[in-house]
């Protein structure tokens, strides 16, 4: 996985934990068989040199400006997919395979896909049941929201995001996508 080629899938988002980042990425590579770069965009400089994938872009703006200046270098890094990452997200092992392979299932599908999230400390009574590749067992009852699960890194074909058309501007906290 050679960090100089175009990659297949670029994480973008806004960031500040800095420390976290190239373990991050050392785990993302050392499980998965894409190629793929991280985008980040904060207003905290590294302290120590990143590994050759991650980009770091400062900006003083806030969180929402920062994922959004991620996002349109995501979209121009020539990638086939774009996964909004969140710094402190711990990710599981062949997560990128395991969600691009789902993608490429749905065929000329536009779909948004991701981890399912959930709280997983033991005795919750609301403890996700995840298959082997970390997706919810019971779609329809997260459809039904019977009960508290939601999804993290939604990772889309560059072509549905740039269908999306970008941000909600009104949201100062944090990044958010709209179909309007």
């Amino acid at each position: 996985k050679d960090a100089g080629e175009t990659p297949v899938v670029v994480l973008w988002g806004a960031a500040i934990r800095t420390h976290l980042w190239n373990d991050t990425y050392k785990r993302l590579s050392e499980t998965n068989d894409c190629k793929f770069k991280m985008l980040l965009c904060g207003h905290h400089h590294p302290e120590k040199p990143l590994c050759e994938g991650i980009v770091f872009i400062h900006s003083s703006m806030n969180a929402n400006g920062c994922a959004e200046i991620s996002f349109r270098h995501a979209l121009e890094s020539g990638a086939k997919y774009l996964m909004y990452w969140q710094d402190d997200l711990v990710p599981s092992p062949g997560l990128l395979d395991a969600i691009i392979q789902e993608i490429d299932e749905a065929k000329d599908t536009e779909l948004v896909c991701g981890a399912a999230f959930r709280p997983t400390l033991p005795g919750q009574p609301c403890r996700a049941q995840l298959d082997k590749n970390g997706y919810l067992k019971d779609q329809l009852e997260c459809v039904t929201g019977q009960h508290n699960r939601g999804i993290v890194a939604p990772t889309m074909r560059t072509s549905t995001a740039r269908k999306m058309r970008g941000f909600d501007k009104r949201f100062i906290a944090t990044q958010q996508m709209t179909e309007s």
